[in-house]
């Protein structure tokens, strides 16, 4: 059996890198039961991952990511919901309020 390395360059430098594992030629059952899915690199499986079917042959590879989550963060990143990058119309505090009283 081949056993790569867990990723270590980025690991120890970023707190919050990621990996996911990106499915080889005939991936196994193991590695299809959670595609592309995010770790830290430091809690990341190695490869070929526990219950490959061919662990001689595997060609499953990691794909590096700076962060952990993917896509917008806020709802104003992705250009919807309450926030939509644009100033409220009015503005809705009362004079004195809490401020004032504190």
């Amino acid at each position: 059996m081949v056993i790569r390395s867990k990723p270590t360059s980025k690991a120890i430098r970023e707190p919050w890198h990621s990996v996911s594992i990106v499915p080889g030629k005939n991936p196994c059952d193991a590695v299809l039961a959670n595609p592309r899915r995010r770790t830290l690199s430091r809690e990341a499986p190695r490869l070929p991952v526990a219950g490959c079917s061919d662990p001689e042959h595997c060609q499953c590879r990691y794909q590096h990511h700076p962060d952990r989550r993917a896509g917008p963060r806020r709802n104003e990143d992705s250009g919807g919901g309450a926030g939509t990058g644009t100033a409220p119309a009015k503005n809705r505090r009362r004079p004195g309020e809490r401020r004032a009283r504190d």
